[in-house]
């Protein structure tokens, strides 16, 4: 388990996630809400069958 997760809120641009995988050279980034609550989880290759990444 990863001590600390990268995480997006879910207003995030997917073109903000594409730069936030290539920062963090990561494959899956946590989706919080407002409050920080996990809503859900993003894939690099949600975003490639997206054709976004």
């Amino acid at each position: 388990m990863t001590r600390n997760p990268v995480a997006v809120r879910e207003d995030r641009l997917a073109a903000e996630i594409v730069h936030v995988f290539e920062q963090h050279r990561i494959d899956e980034i946590i989706v919080v809400d407002a409050q920080r609550h996990v809503i859900g989880l993003v894939d690099v290759q949600d975003l490639s069958r997206a054709s976004i990444f």
